[in-house]
């Protein structure tokens, strides 16, 4: 993987950061901020495009039982449920803010109870599990670029994620609104189970605003420092 060194360029000459997220609602965040694909079918493409380097970006499920809704997770180590470990570019990772975990959990589907997140932290002690980070950072490595995440907790480690959440979004990232009116109509109860969802969505989102605000202000390292 080519590490990010030499001596800082002009601005002109700096070429924009790629990011890989898994939901156009957290695409929509990063808008102005570098070339942005959604889904992983999108990596090749993002990654032809001149691109200094691949962000892995958005949401995650907390591993750690210590982490609340809003903790921003930038890992050192990224790792998927076969063992295989993808490390982190350190200049990348500083540029982003700084790690604040060691390692980040990829699985091809989303975890909704809370005990099997307990079995997954107490076997790999990763802070926090998304679906896409240890793909893109496959596909830095085929493109020689650096890799990094910037993830955030959306639901804690204890957080049981009712069922119907899952039927609820579409392959964008939408939510479903006839789809969840009908489901209300039919089941009125599950209503109150998005509220405590809600107010941890709330403070995800507003965790990673904060941090793409310091991006966009230039108040983090530059990734062309010298590493």
């Amino acid at each position: 993987m080519r590490p990010i060194t030499g001596a800082s360029p002009s601005a002109s000459e700096v070429a924009p950061l790629g990011f890989i997220t898994g939901l156009s609602s957290e695409a929509r965040l990063l808008r102005g901020l570098g070339v942005i694909g959604v889904g992983l079918e999108e990596i090749h493409r993002v990654a032809q495009s001149g691109v200094r380097g691949l962000v892995s970006f958005g949401y995650a499920g907390g591993l750690d039982p210590a982490l609340p809704a809003g903790t921003l997770i930038i890992p050192r180590l990224v790792i998927d449920e076969r063992g295989n470990r993808f490390p982190a570019d350190p200049a990348l990772t500083r540029s982003l803010g700084g790690a604040s975990a060691e390692i980040l959990l990829t699985m091809p589907r989303i975890v909704m109870a809370g005990e099997e997140k307990r079995q997954l932290f107490q076997r790999t002690r990763a802070a926090a599990i998304d679906m896409e980070s240890a793909e893109v950072a496959r596909l830095a490595q085929a493109f020689d670029l650096p890799f990094a995440a910037l993830r955030v907790v959306l639901d804690p480690a204890h957080r049981d994620l009712p069922a119907f959440v899952g039927e609820a979004v579409d392959d964008r990232g939408g939510l479903k609104w006839g789809w969840l009116l009908g489901h209300f109509l039919r089941h009125p109860g599950d209503f109150f189970a998005l509220i405590p969802l809600g107010r941890e969505h709330r403070r995800a989102r507003r965790a990673l605003l904060r941090r793409l605000r310091e991006l966009r202000r230039g108040r983090l390292s530059g990734i062309a420092d010298p590493a």
